[in-house]
């Protein structure tokens, strides 16, 4: 059986527009690293980049064994993560579905912080 771990990734992760990957990957420089589809990891701190879609700042890496210990791994984190899966999708959906998420709620313009 696999222990559970949380690991900081040490970098920031920034996610592509559909179809602008290129474009992003020039951006962020030769020490950047595919993750995924749309997904770059860059050491450091943020940088400033036009066409990242998102930016996550320190982002953490979770391994399990059991999809229970991904979704227990989730909930210990609290409710701001996002379901972004690279593969193995369907163990993905599991977990999604074990962990409640924030709820998507229109904010309406202007709100408060």
């Amino acid at each position: 059986m696999t222990e559970r771990s949380i690991d900081p990734l040490g970098s920031t992760v920034y996610v592509a527009p559909q179809d602008h990957e290129d474009e992003l990957r020039r951006e962020l420089g030769q020490d950047a690293t595919e993750l995924g589809p749309r997904l770059f990891a860059a050491p450091g701190p943020p940088r400033p980049v036009m066409w990242a879609l998102d930016t996550w700042i320190d982002p953490v890496r979770i391994r399990f064994g059991a999809t229970i210990e991904g979704a227990n791994a989730l909930r210990a984190l609290g409710r701001r993560w996002v379901h972004f899966p690279v593969r193995l999708f369907r163990r993905a959906a599991l977990i999604e579905r074990e962990v409640p998420a924030l709820a998507d709620e229109p904010i309406p313009f202007p709100a408060p912080r």
